[in-house]
């Protein structure tokens, strides 16, 4: 259910709702406006979701064997890219056919040996993951972290946004992100999550004779991920949080929306209670010593109020906050209002290689938008 539904609700009007609720997030994952708008305009219940999604992204891929059998590679990757993301967003209504974000993962794998074929495939216990590196030689290191219903594959254009500033992007699933949907449940310590991601990275730039120089950057339910792994990690030097909060409410404070998909992760409601009555990390997040960039939308509909990215900027000692007027959730309506400064501010924590005649020293500092 959404967040506004009652009982009452036609199961069009949810289909509806749903619609508005995740449309800029599909448009900034790279999903045509004018199709989403076709595609869900039609749809007559929102039990049709997942099926409708999936056959959107089914058509691409067919798109995109005939273009590479063509021999016409970069419109091959480019379809593939596309039915990524239409079999990600067909996960976003809460059901238990979780196999869209493999069918996500699979399709963007492809995508990437025809459009960057030096992207490697990472994994571990507790992850699985996606690196590239930028076209100059670089130690930069950004890990990228979604949210509750994210995954790697909607992170596409952040990473391309740091990957044109000089740094290397390592974007994960955690447990009960993406392809661990269904694998793993959510855990509360993912410091263990990018610790453990780190090994395997940082052992391969140090085969390369580079120190990594690492920073994190994530979005929604990520961005407390990300702050309790600031604390922790002592080979993080900065961080951006987008969209980010520090403690959750309780499961039944929660719309039934989040409440759904939290249950799909973590197996069963009493497992999505447990679960949400132990995220706060309030008293991690004092403990942050490197720079934070803080990014807020001040019409975000699912992460505002206190324990929020206000709370961090007041809490957490130098931080930055930017607050984009009209931004929504993981402020996905306005992406380049915040993107392009928060990437160069990044890639300057991180002395990331500068491509311009001469790199602007210090990057000026993001102020709030009235």
């Amino acid at each position: 259910m959404s967040s506004t539904q009652t009982p009452e609700t036609s199961d069009a009007e949810m289909a509806a709702e749903m619609a508005a609720a995740t449309r800029s997030r599909a448009v900034a994952a790279g999903i045509d406006v004018h199709e989403y708008d076709a595609v869900t305009g039609a749809l007559t219940s929102i039990d049709l979701w997942c099926e409708t999604f999936r056959g959107v992204a089914a058509s691409y891929v067919t798109i995109a064997e005939a273009a590479r059998e063509q021999g016409r590679t970069v419109t091959s990757g480019e379809a593939f890219l596309t039915a990524s993301a239409w079999y990600y967003f067909a996960g976003s209504w809460p059901n238990p056919h979780t196999t869209t974000y493999q069918e996500a993962a699979q399709a963007q794998a492809v995508a990437l040996t025809l459009l960057d074929p030096s992207a490697e495939r990472v994994e571990g216990d507790l992850f699985r993951g996606v690196l590239r590196r930028p076209t100059t030689e670089s130690a930069a290191l950004v890990v990228l972290v979604p949210g509750l219903d994210g995954a790697k594959e909607e992170l596409w254009s952040l990473a391309e946004a740091l990957l044109a500033r000089g740094c290397a992007t390592l974007v994960l699933d955690g447990p009960g992100q993406g392809e661990l949907v269904g694998v793993r449940p959510p855990t509360t310590d993912y410091p263990a999550v990018v610790r453990e991601a780190l090994d395997v990275v940082c052992a391969r730039f140090e085969d390369e004779g580079r120190d990594v120089r690492a920073g994190i950057l994530a979005c929604s339910l990520g961005g407390l991920y990300a702050t309790a792994t600031l604390a922790r990690e002592p080979r993080l030097r900065a961080g951006v949080v987008v969209s980010g909060l520090v403690k959750t409410p309780l499961y039944d404070d929660l719309p039934p929306l989040i409440q759904g998909l939290l249950t799909v992760r973590a197996g069963d409601e009493e497992s999505a209670r447990r679960f949400t009555g132990c995220l706060d990390v309030t008293d991690a997040a004092r403990a942050i010593d490197v720079p934070l960039l803080v990014v807020d939308g001040d019409a975000d509909p699912l992460v505002h109020g206190d324990f929020t990215g206000r709370w961090l900027a007041e809490h957490v000692p130098g931080a930055e906050r930017r607050v984009v007027a009209g931004g929504d959730h993981n402020v996905a309506n306005a992406r380049a209002r915040w993107l392009p400064a928060a990437a160069d501010w990044l890639a300057h924590q991180l002395d990331a290689p500068w491509t311009g005649p001469s790199r602007p020293d210090p990057v000026p500092h993001l102020t709030q938008e009235d």
